[in-house]
């Protein structure tokens, strides 16, 4: 779940807001951050 966003961040411009939970990224699915964290910095 998202808890914040950096002003002016991509989050930001992609319209994500506090709350949203992020289920995917780029097509893939992820379950949690380390996941999502994995795939950001590939």
């Amino acid at each position: 779940m998202i808890v914040s966003i950096q002003p002016d961040s991509p989050a930001l411009r992609a319209d994500l807001r506090v709350g949203d939970i992020i289920i995917g990224f780029g097509g893939t699915p992820v379950s949690g951050i380390d996941d999502l964290q994995m795939l950001l910095t590939q």
